[in-house]
Formats: structure tokens, C-alpha cells, sequence
């Protein structure tokens, strides 16, 4: 199926007083980079949302919006935020996306959110975040559009869903209309992204905004689907004009743009050009009746699809207090160099050396080893200085993996000891053998428990079904449904669903859920193995904090040998020096034997940090001990208990180590808490609405009878 080119008849030709009849219909072509018919809310967002995360985040400006006739879908398509969690739209999905990133970047950028809401009605412009609706008008400022509108920073997802859901309760929405929700004014969600990269190599922090615009409808008065007045509707069709002229005008390279009465051209600023990413996604209808706006709406997105995009403008900036910090090290180090050659004969710096004379000399280091040459001249200290690290990265790369394997050995024998696999005491092998019968009695005494697990696997079957509308025109409901039952087969299913038999050789989803319950049921009924479960938990965050405790030492531990190491090397070295100048300059040496007393009192500071931190270290490793034979001990009782409770009750159960391990993690299940705060803030949103449409009515009663009685 073709999905880029959609067919629209001529009007002409569909007229009823005309005269000439045309032997074949004629069709206007328009092209489109996708159509959706038919296609699920996730399909629309993984083609045209999906790639945009990455993208703000590398300081991209990004412009997603929605526009088209009145009653096509647009509030359903963008935020969906009436619909049910599976027809959620476009802005949830976003936000599930972009604070996934967040988490997955933490460790390398510093990643801010902050959110924006606003609505605009012809040159007025509404604030959707103040909770005085009464005093929530602002005024858009050309340079500083986002000077007097609320920019609030959101930390997670589910306090950027209730800011959304409280600005939609305050959109102005159309009375009388046929569906619960017809806006009358366009909205604005802007997201104001900062990532802020902590690699002090890479100090960059690019900002970025992304945009999702949803227009209000467009329309012709009089028709049967548009029940808007024509103030409304003619407020809607001025913005599409002024779209139209905006991309006309657009297409001049050497034009340049300046919005001054449109507010949305105000608020997208610089983001609404060639050199931002622009998402638009036009809504229509195919009605007879309403082929006239399909037509203006597809001529519009072809002007926009003929607009060549330039090279994409990143906002990035560098971090000044990284790069100030970058070059400090790099002036302590020159400095550094400096003193050295003062002290050593006064030699050229290393950085005077030249890359082709430190490339011969490597090649006259490997010709050497191979016999090619006897030997080869330096011609200063810093060129034997050059050589010798030459030689030193050799060696470290021809043993580094001996090295490693020795020490590895030495130092990280205990760690392995320590953090072992825990085994269970007692276990089952794969299959576990019954006598036939054991297997007689458990198929003759097959209680209600096992056949509710036919029913449980029959509604798992039915829930994979999906179905549709029967009227293809209107849309298409998409997602799991449960099959309609007959008076019969609703007599046949069970009122109570209970899990008895699991088979754990293959794990699955649907065994873990059952296993877990099975579990908490054993554990509720037994408040002796409740105790022990409590006091497991507790151990594993115990151990789990000492166990990183331990890692942490080991690493400072190493960290002070190295510093030891360095300090003796160091103090060689100068002593090395002074024993040349001992002849020579009685002022240079003054000042080479006070380096060395302050070298010799950092050395013992690191021998006496290495010795309190190697004392630390044997203290975690017995703590580690007592907790990791505790831990065994309470999972082997829990292990027992388990097993004897599944006799008790006739339940065939294949405990293997894994399936334990499984059932003492603790469970979570984020997207069903999300799924949860999205269906409540769903309903305080509804809640609301009726509240505030009672409020009008009463008020406008009041109204009639003042007028009435005057």
C-alpha cells in the first residue's frame, strides 16, 4: 500500500448542474512524507516524534504542530490527554521519552526540564499556568516572548503530566458541540531543555526549545460539521492565512522576517525557520461536504513540503568555569615543566621538541631493539627525558597483561571469596520425577483452583485480539478488547480467579506474576517467615551499601599506593638532580633539598592514609562476611518453608535457585504507576470541566433574570 500520495476528485467535476459529463473522473495528486489511516497513536508518534529527543537534547529547536478542519483529530493526535493510556497522543508519549533519557544520561550530563502553557485567540494571549484564571493574560515581547509567561522546571514525569492536565481544565473549549472537547484557541506546549555535559574534557551546555503547536480548527460557517461561531471560526482561517504568507514569504533566502502582530510567530522566534526541525501534521476530513477545506489544507502542506532545509543550527556554548578549570592545570603544568629545566641545566622545554623529531627518535628506539643499529645520538636532556618515556610506554604495553593477572590475584582473592553466587542448600533438578501414582492422584483430584487457569489462559488469548470500527470514515479504535460472551458462557465463568499449578521451567511473565502471588500469599499466612522476609530485606540493603563501601575503599586504597608510588619516584629523582648541582651551583641545591623535605613529609601522609585505609578495608571484608552468611541462612529458611507450604497445598512447583532469586527481589513496575497518575489527573481534569461549565450556566441564569426583571 502506497502511504505517501493521497487522491482528491475535482470539485468541478462533482457539481450537480453541469452540463458536460467527462468520460473519466479527474483527481488532484498531492504528495506526503506519510498517511495515516487507519495507524495507532503509537505508529504517529514513532514516525514523527520519536526521533526529536535526541535531537533537543544536541541544542536543536524542534516544532511539532497539529492543524486541519474542525472535528478531524487534532486534540486526539497531540496531547490525547481525554483519551484512555493506550490512545494516549503525542505529549505524553514525549514526556515518557525524554525523562527516560534523563535517567539513562545522568552519570555523563546534567540534564533540565522546564514546561510552558499557553493559549492564543486572535491578539490575545492566556497563561495557562497561573491559577487565576481571571488575571492570566499576558503580553508577548518580540525580543523576550517568554518575559511574563510562567516557565516552571519539572523534575519528573509525573509532575509535568499534572501541570499539562491543570492547563488543559483552563482551555477555552466550544458549547454544543459534538464530542466532549472542541477548543476554540490554539495552544502552545514549550519544553525549555538545558544539558549540561560534566566530562570536564567536553564542557559544553547546549539549550533548546521544542514546540508542540495545536491550531484551533478551520472551517466554513454554515456547515452541518461546524458548529463554532463565525468570530471563532474566522479567527481560526486568519491564522492559516497568515501560515500561508509566512512560507511564501519564506522561500526568498534573502528576505529576512519580522513578526510583529502574530503572537505564535512571536513565541517560536528564531525556532520557526529552515534551520530548526518542523514537524506538521495536518488533520482532514473526507466528507463530501468538507472537500473544499481538504483541499486548501493539502495545498498548504504541499507549499510547506516544496521549502528546502538548510543546515541545522545547534545552540551550544562552552562551560566557563570548566574551561577557566582546564586551563589553570594547563598553566601548573607549563609552570611545572619551566622549573624542572631551570633546575636541570637549563635545557629546552619538552614542548620545543618538535612531532617529526619525536617521531625519529621512536623509530630509532624500535631499529635499536631490532639490531638495525648500534646506537644513536640525544642532543639534550629533554630528548633523553622523551626517550625514556619512549621506552617506558613500550614496556608497559609488552607486560601490562602479566602485570595485571599477578595483581588481580594478589589483591582481589578475598573480594571473590566474599561475594559469592548464593546456592541454595537443596535443589531441584529441571524435571522433577513423580511416581505414576502421585501423578493419578493429582489429575483425578483437579480442583476449581487448576480449571480457573484454563480461563486465565482463554482471556489472555481473547485480549490479543484487536478490533475496529465498521464505519471507516469516522476513525478507528485500536487496542486489546475482550470478546463478547454469551448468557451461557458467562454462566460457565468462575467469580473467583485463583492460581494453584505453576510449572517454572520456562519463565516467563505470566509464571513470575503467579509465583509472586503465590509467595505473598505464603508469607502472609506465616508471620514466623514474614519476620525472616523483613529481616532479608533489610540485610540486602545492608549489603549492598557495605559491598559498594568496600568497593569504594578498594579504589581509594589503590588510589594512595599510586600516590605513594609517585612520591618515591619523585624523591629519587630530585635526589638524582642534587647530586649532579652538588658541585656546581650551592643555591640550586639549598633549593633542591627543601623540595625533597616536602616530598618526604607527603610520603609519610600517604603511607599512613594507605595503612588506616588497609585496616578499613579487612573491617568491611568481615562485615561482608557476617551479612553474606546471614543472607544465606534466611534464604535457606525461606527456601524450606516455601516448599513445604506448595505441599501443603498440593502445588506442583519446580523451586530452582533462579525462580528464588526472582521472588526475594523486590518488584517494580514504573509504567503502571505512571499509567495510574495519568487515569487520575484524567479524571480531576473532567471533574473540573463540569465544574466550571455549572458555574457558567449559573451565571448566566442570573444574567436572564436580572435582565427579566429590569
Amino acid at each position: 500500500m502506497n502511504r505517501k500520495k493521497i487522491f482528491i476528485r475535482y470539485l468541478q467535476e462533482m457539481q450537480p448542474n453541469r452540463i458536460a459529463i467527462p468520460k473519466k473522473p479527474s483527481y488532484w495528486c498531492f504528495q506526503a512524507d506519510e498517511i495515516f489511516y487507519n495507524c495507532s497513536q503509537e505508529e504517529v508518534y514513532r514516525v514523527t516524534t520519536e526521533d526529536l529527543v535526541p535531537k533537543i537534547l544536541d541544542g536543536v529547536n524542534c516544532i511539532l504542530m497539529g492543524y486541519g478542519q474542525t472535528g478531524s483529530g487534532k486534540s486526539f493526535t497531540m496531547s490525547g490527554l481525554r483519551n484512555n493510556w493506550e490512545h494516549r497522543g503525542l505529549v505524553p508519549r514525549l514526556l515518557t521519552q525524554m525523562f527516560a533519557e534523563k535517567a539513562k544520561r545522568k552519570k555523563a550530563n546534567k540534564i533540565e526540564y522546564c514546561i510552558s502553557f499557553i493559549e492564543i485567540y486572535g491578539k490575545e494571549t492566556k497563561d495557562l499556568l497561573l491559577s487565576n484564571t481571571d488575571n492570566n493574560k499576558v503580553k508577548i515581547n518580540e525580543r523576550e516572548p517568554f518575559k511574563e509567561i510562567s516557565v516552571i522546571p519539572v523534575d519528573n514525569e509525573n509532575e509535568c503530566l499534572k501541570k499539562i492536565f491543570e492547563g488543559e481544565i483552563r482551555r477555552s473549549i466550544a458549547i454544543g458541540s459534538t464530542y466532549p472537547a472542541s477548543h476554540l484557541s490554539m495552544s502552545v506546549i514549550t519544553f525549555h531543555v538545558s544539558n549540561l555535559s560534566l566530562i570536564t574534557s567536553w564542557g559544553i551546555v547546549t539549550t533548546a526549545k521544542i514546540h508542540i503547536v495545536e491550531t484551533a480548527g478551520t472551517g466554513t460557517v454554515g456547515k452541518n460539521s461546524c458548529w463554532k461561531t463565525a468570530t471563532d471560526i474566522g479567527m481560526a482561517n486568519l491564522m492559516k492565512t497568515q501560515l500561508e504568507q509566512f512560507f511564501s514569504h519564506i522561500e526568498s533566502p534573502a528576505t529576512i522576517n519580522i513578526s510583529r502582530s502574530n503572537n505564535l510567530f512571536k513565541i517560536l522566534g528564531n525556532g520557526f525557520s529552515v534551520s530548526s526541525i518542523i514537524r506538521f501534521i495536518s488533520h482532514i476530513r473526507i466528507t463530501e461536504e468538507d472537500l473544499d477545506i481538504t483541499l486548501s489544507t493539502l495545498r498548504l502542506t504541499t507549499n510547506i513540503a516544496k521549502l528546502k532545509p538548510i543546515r541545522i543550527k545547534k545552540d551550544i556554548k562552552y562551560e566557563t568555569d570548566l574551561i577557566i578549570c582546564k586551563l589553570q592545570n594547563e598553566v601548573n603544568a607549563l609552570k611545572k615543566e619551566l622549573m624542572l629545566n631551570n633546575l636541570i641545566l637549563n635545557q629546552e622545554a619538552i614542548m620545543n621538541i618538535s612531532k617529526s623529531r619525536m617521531e625519529q627518535i621512536n623509530r630509532s628506539i624500535f631499529n635499536f631493539l631490532n639490531d638495525k643499529i648500534s646506537d644513536f645520538t640525544l642532543f639534550s636532556m629533554s630528548q633523553a627525558q622523551v626517550l625514556l618515556k619512549c621506552i617506558k610506554d613500550l614496556y608497559n604495553r609488552l607486560t601490562a597483561k602479566e602485570v595485571e593477572v599477578e595483581k588481580l590475584k594478589e589483591t582481589y582473592e578475598n573480594l571473590i571469596k566474599i561475594v559469592p553466587e548464593v546456592s541454595s542448600a537443596a535443589t531441584l533438578p529441571k524435571k522433577t520425577l513423580l511416581s505414576t501414582d502421585e501423578i493419578n492422584d493429582q489429575t483425578q483430584v483437579k480442583s476449581p483452583f487448576l480449571k480457573s487457569i484454563d480461563y486465565m489462559e482463554e482471556d489472555e488469548k481473547e485480549e490479543k485480539e484487536v478490533g475496529t470500527l465498521k464505519i471507516p470514515t469516522e476513525g478507528v479504535t485500536i487496542g486489546p478488547f475482550m470478546k463478547e460472551l454469551t448468557v451461557d458462557e458467562s454462566l460457565k465463568q468462575p467469580k473467583h480467579i485463583m492460581v494453584t499449578k505453576i510449572n517454572i521451567e520456562k519463565i516467563d511473565i505470566q509464571n513470575i506474576q503467579a509465583a509472586r502471588q503465590l509467595f505473598h500469599t505464603f508469607i502472609k499466612e506465616n508471620i514466623e517467615y514474614a519476620k525472616i522476609k523483613d529481616k532479608f530485606d533489610r540485610n540486602e540493603k545492608t549489603f549492598a551499601i557495605v559491598r559498594q563501601k568496600f568497593i569504594d575503599t578498594i579504589d581509594s586504597y589503590f588510589q594512595s599506593k599510586r600516590s605513594v608510588d609517585d612520591a618515591r619516584d619523585k624523591l629519587n629523582k630530585y635526589r638524582q638532580v642534587r647530586q649532579v648541582l652538588e658541585l656546581e651551583d650551592s643555591e640550586k641545591k639549598d633549593n633542591i633539598c627543601e623540595i625533597e623535605r616536602t616530598i618526604e613529609q607527603n610520603l609519610l601522609c600517604y603511607e599512613k592514609v594507605s595503612i588506616n585505609l588497609e585496616e578499613e578495608v579487612n573491617q568491611i571484608q568481615n562485615e561482608i562476611n557476617t551479612l553474606s552468611n546471614q543472607r544465606i541462612e534466611m534464604k535457606l529458611k525461606l527456601e524450606c518453608g516455601f516448599r513445604k507450604y506448595c505441599k501443603q497445598k498440593n502445588i506442583l512447583l519446580h523451586c530452582t535457585e533462579k525462580l528464588m532469586k526472582i521472588l526475594l527481589e523486590p518488584e517494580v513496575d514504573n509504567l503502571k504507576i505512571i499509567q495510574y497518575e495519568f487515569n487520575k489527573f484524567q479524571r480531576m481534569m473532567l471533574r473540573k470541566t463540569k465544574e466550571l461549565e455549572r458555574t457558567k450556566k449559573v451565571r448566566f441564569d442570573k444574567g436572564i433574570c436580572n435582565s427579566a426583571n429590569t
